[in-house]
Parts: C-alpha cells; sequence; structure tokens
C-alpha cells in the first residue's frame, strides 16, 4: 500500500468555464445513461458538484469542495482520488480499467467509460467532494462481479462491517473515510441482489442481476467519502445552545465506527468540548434512521445525558 499524495488546487488543474466544457468528448448515450440512473435511484443525480468535464490533461474532473479534493481521472486504470486538506487520501481503482475507454461527458460533475462488456462505470461527483462510482449494467451478457482496489494510507486496513459498508482505519485505528453499504437497482427502480467481498485492499462488489425478473439496466453504487459533516450552525436560545448540524451525503450513512470520528468533525467546526448528551443526541440520528430523512441534526445544550437507549427512545430529543 502507498500514500497517495494529497492533491492541492493548483495540482489538481482545476479547469472552469466554457472552455473546460468544451474540449469535453460527450458520451452519445448521456440521455441514455441519465435515465438509466435516475430511473435507478433518482438520489444519484441530485447535489451534484458543478464542475466541468475537461480532457486536456490528466483529470476528466477536478474538484475542491472547502477542504476535500476529488478528482476522476481521463484514464479509466489512472483510479478516482478523494483527499482532505492535510490529511489522508484515498484512491480507488476501477474494474475494467485497463479495457475501457477514455472518460467522455455525461453532464457536469459526472463522466463515463465504456467497459467494452455490456457495462458501463458512470463516475458522480458530488458537491461535497463525495463520489457516486456508478455501474450501469446493460444486459445478462455482463459481468456479475466488479473489482475495485482501495490505495490507503500506509499501515491503514479495511473492514466490512456489518451494514455492509466498508471503513478506511489508519494504523492508529482511527476512521480514514470508506465506501456506503452496497446497493443495486434494476431500470423499475426494483432492488436487485447485491453485496461487497473485501480480501485486503480489494473490494469486489457482487451484482446478482441475472434474473428473469430484472428490468435492464441495472444500476449499481459503491459510494466513496471521506468527509462526514459538512457544516454546523450554532444557535443560541434561552435554554441554551442548538447545534444544528449538516452531515454531508457520505456521512448520512454513516456506519457505527464514524460516529466518534463525525463527532469530532462537529466539535472541531463549532469549537465545543465533548458533552456526552450532545454525542448520544448526534448519534441517534444515523442509529434511529433519521438520517436519511432530516437535513440537519439539532444537537441541544439543555437535554438531558440520560445515555443514548432513552435518548433513542425519545427520537434524539429526551
Amino acid at each position: 500500500m502507498s500514500t497517495v499524495a494529497t492533491a492541492s488546487l493548483v495540482a489538481l488543474g482545476l479547469a472552469t468555464g466554457p472552455a473546460a466544457v468544451a474540449n469535453a468528448t460527450v458520451d452519445p448515450r448521456p440521455n441514455d445513461l441519465r435515465t438509466a440512473l435516475t430511473s435507478a435511484e433518482p438520489e444519484t443525480v441530485e447535489n451534484l458538484s458543478d464542475a466541468p468535464v475537461t480532457q486536456t490533461g490528466e483529470y476528466a474532473i477536478a474538484v475542491l469542495e472547502d477542504d476535500v479534493s476529488a478528482t476522476v481521472p481521463v484514464k479509466a486504470r489512472d483510479g478516482i482520488t478523494i483527499s482532505r486538506e492535510g490529511g489522508s487520501a484515498i484512491r480507488l481503482s476501477l474494474p475494467f480499467s485497463e479495457e475501457a475507454d477514455d472518460a467522455v461527458a455525461v453532464m457536469d460533475g459526472v463522466v463515463s467509460y465504456d467497459n467494452k462488456n455490456g457495462s458501463t462505470t458512470v463516475p458522480a461527483v458530488k458537491e461535497d467532494g463525495s463520489v457516486a462510482v456508478n455501474t450501469v449494467i446493460d444486459g445478462a451478457h455482463a459481468p456479475l462481479r466488479y473489482d475495485y482496489e482501495l490505495d490507503v494510507p500506509e499501515g491503514s486496513s479495511l473492514e466490512l462491517t456489518s451494514d455492509g459498508s466498508v471503513v478506511v482505519l489508519d494504523a492508529q485505528g482511527e476512521f480514514v473515510g470508506g465506501v456506503a453499504p452496497p446497493w443495486a437497482k434494476d431500470a423499475q427502480g426494483t432492488p436487485v441482489p447485491t453485496h461487497y467481498e473485501l480480501d485486503g485492499t480489494e473490494l469486489v462488489q457482487v451484482v446478482e442481476h441475472r434474473s428473469e425478473d430484472v428490468v435492464y439496466p441495472v444500476v449499481a453504487d459503491p459510494y466513496l467519502g471521506i468527509k462526514l459533516i459538512s457544516k454546523v450552525q450554532t444557535v443560541n436560545e434561552k435554554k441554551g445552545k442548538r447545534y444544528k448540524v449538516t452531515p454531508t451525503l457520505y456521512g448520512r450513512t454513516m456506519p457505527v465506527l464514524a460516529h466518534r470520528p463525525a463527532f469530532q468533525e462537529v466539535q472541531d467546526i463549532a469549537k465545543i468540548k465533548f458533552r456526552q448528551n450532545l454525542y448520544d443526541q448526534f448519534r441517534c440520528h444515523p442509529l434511529s434512521g433519521i438520517a436519511i430523512v432530516k437535513g440537519t441534526w439539532n444537537l441541544e445544550s439543555w437535554r438531558p445525558n440520560v445515555g443514548l437507549a432513552k435518548t433513542m427512545a425519545k427520537k434524539c430529543n429526551p
């Protein structure tokens, strides 16, 4: 395993404006791919980065969002990299990258690589710097297995969690980033059986799409993220302080192992010390499923410290 260098804005060679769009080859099937993505899961093409696509350098897409950078290469074999300023980086190799065509534009923030085997890799960069690495599967002749290699910092390890997600831990066991739980859906939005297999740093998504009930195309999505919290707003009220936490898209699906690191991000942004009552309110949201439906998570300083179980019983407001 090697350490992937953290990229700066200059190093990314970030291109902006009409010239960048003009330099990109547009996928002749953009509407087909967009339809496939939105039919399977509309959220796939929501909250996209507005970064234009270019083919005039190493990167088809280069994004710097706050302290997170993401690069999507012109050549599939170069892999996708996400990193945090002053922190670690993760590079994800793409399936069938040696055979795949170069990146072509689908829309701002989205490119496609034709794998020439009935599947197309369609990375979509989100506005928070996370990347949905969609695979569009055209028919039963396409592969069942899609291999990704994670290049992570020296000494790091990967762990497959009980909810199916994968977390990257550094040599000290601290959270670095991860991949959200796998999903796959057909053209009618019907779930298709899928799961991850992990061997060292090799991640395989198995998509069991060869069924008479499946309506093609099928979309499967490893979702790569490194930042958990987008912002925290502090509101002064008579009873005390209310902290309005906005998680990133990846943060909404965070596994249990990421709860404490995510709350540390809240502490760092809001400049507050650890308080158990706030932490229990915080982790109640992802544990109870509220994380998915609420835009912000309210943490209120005046709530009593009653423990996690009672906090969850009161829907995060004990």
